[in-house]
């Protein structure tokens, strides 16, 4: 459909600035993680949140037509996780996260290659090879989607819920091949 009108586009900008004030204020006053009596176990990633907040913006934005603004904040999210150190005991998530951006910003080799480096480390991760699913088929490469489509029916019975996880991530795949029968089955 058309693109946003006049109107919208004036209060967008102004968002817009909103938003990249907002991350600018969290880049310059960084949380730092806080103890919560009865959490035994630190939340991965904690430390990730003002990348988190640039991937967040940046889907919104793209979501409602802003294409500029979304590419403004997924380059800013690829700047800070590439600059940032991991936050201590999160090297794979923050690599992950790393890939995630990559994969939103469309920069599909970089994303494929982190995401295959990534499943090399841990092979049984279903979520990597998801993405590498949606890179093969947003690539066009539906050879290489459909093995994933394959591998995924192989380690359904090993799952305790294989809709839930191996049928998202075919679903997924699915519609970006164009199957819209599979993708809803």
């Amino acid at each position: 459909g058309p693109g946003p009108g006049q109107d919208e586009v004036r209060h967008a900008d102004g968002r817009v600035g909103e938003v990249r004030a907002l991350i600018d204020t969290a880049l310059a006053y960084p949380q730092p993680k806080t103890g919560v009596p009865g959490v035994v176990v630190d939340m991965l990633g904690v430390g990730l949140w003002p990348g988190r907040l640039m991937v967040t913006a940046a889907r919104e934005f793209r979501a409602h037509g802003f294409d500029e603004a979304a590419e403004e904040n997924l380059k800013r999210a690829v700047d800070w996780y590439t600059t940032q150190p991991p936050p201590h005991g999160s090297v794979e998530t923050h690599r992950f996260e790393l890939a995630r951006v990559l994969y939103d910003a469309r920069n599909w080799s970089v994303a494929e290659e982190m995401f295959r480096s990534l499943a090399t480390d841990d092979p049984r991760n279903f979520i990597y090879l998801g993405f590498l699913g949606k890179i093969a088929a947003r690539r066009g490469d539906t050879t290489a989607a459909r093995q994933v489509l394959a591998q995924f029916d192989s380690i359904k019975p090993t799952l305790a819920r294989p809709h839930a996880i191996a049928g998202y991530w075919q679903s997924k795949i699915s519609a970006l091949l164009g199957d819209e029968a599979r993708a809803m089955r």
